[in-house]
């Protein structure tokens, strides 16, 4: 699949490959090699390969959303399952029927060897378990996958298809007169006549990016789609959907049908 990048190597709007791993966004090249990128950087993803595929609570696996391959992935993992090549296996209580041997060396010194018997223990839980035991096989790592089953795979442009396809330039706000303030960390702010507490955030080629609710002296980063007239914000690199845990309903209602206005002004005259 391919995702676009709002900045990337001082470019704006850089289409790349990407893989998703481990509920990320990963890319590579020549420079930088495979790099990481926060789902907040993404702006589209075309051809998406994660379509009609969930994800494995557990280890995290991306499988296609049928029966047999879920159930398949399910005994590949449990195939794993080698107790004594286990990282979570232990020797545990006392040695038992130690016996040592001495070998004489050509050289006169003697090789001595030590066998005895021992416990091997699994200690996925608080408790050690030995192993082959059912108690140990209800914490077995190879056996969680199934145990947790799979999921939907968690990722805002699965669930919103075309989520920023609708956009809009600063032209569309200086037609409606919002006043042009500071340039700020890369963007120009436009005043959006809401009592000073929303901001438009146009980059440097004209694109409004995002906005800023300002609130209190604290300030955080909103992401509009016009395509589902859904309010998003910034958070550890994600987009956030419950805009209701930073503001009212009503302050809520207010910017989207301010934004919802602007944007439909501007889809009905291209």
């Amino acid at each position: 699949m391919e995702i676009l990048l709002r900045n990337y190597n001082n470019e704006k709007y850089v289409w790349m490959e990407a893989d998703w791993r481990d509920g990320k966004y990963l890319v590579s090249d020549a420079v930088f090699g495979e790099t990481e990128i926060d789902t907040l950087s993404v702006m589209a993803v075309r051809n998406d390969n994660r379509n009609n595929k969930v994800q494995c609570a557990y280890c995290g696996a991306i499988i296609e959303n049928t029966p047999e391959a879920i159930e398949r992935h399910y005994v590949e993992e449990e195939a794993k399952k080698d107790c004594t090549k286990c990282r979570y296996m232990r020797i545990y209580g006392d040695k038992m029927n130690k016996q040592i041997t001495y070998e004489e060396n050509p050289d006169g010194t003697y090789k001595c060897s030590e066998t005895c018997e021992v416990r091997l223990g699994c200690t996925t839980s608080y408790w050690t378990k030995e192993i082959h035991t059912a108690e140990a096989s209800r914490n077995c790592i190879y056996s969680q996958c199934r145990k947790k089953g799979v999921t939907v795979i968690n990722d805002v442009f699965v669930k919103y298809p075309g989520l920023f396809n609708k956009q809009i330039t600063v032209d569309a706000l200086e037609a409606k007169k919002y006043a042009r303030e500071e340039y700020k960390n890369g963007y120009f702010r436009y005043d959006m006549k809401l009592r000073g507490a929303l901001k438009a955030c146009v980059n440097d080629i004209g694109i409004v990016d995002h906005f800023l609710l300002i609130k209190n002296g604290y300030t955080t980063k909103l992401y509009y789609s016009g395509a589902y007239n859904k309010l998003f914000y910034a958070d550890w690199g994600n987009y956030q959907e419950n805009v209701s845990d930073i503001m009212s309903e009503s302050r809520k209602s207010q910017i989207l049908d301010k934004l919802s206005k602007l944007y439909e002004e501007v889809n009905a005259n291209d």
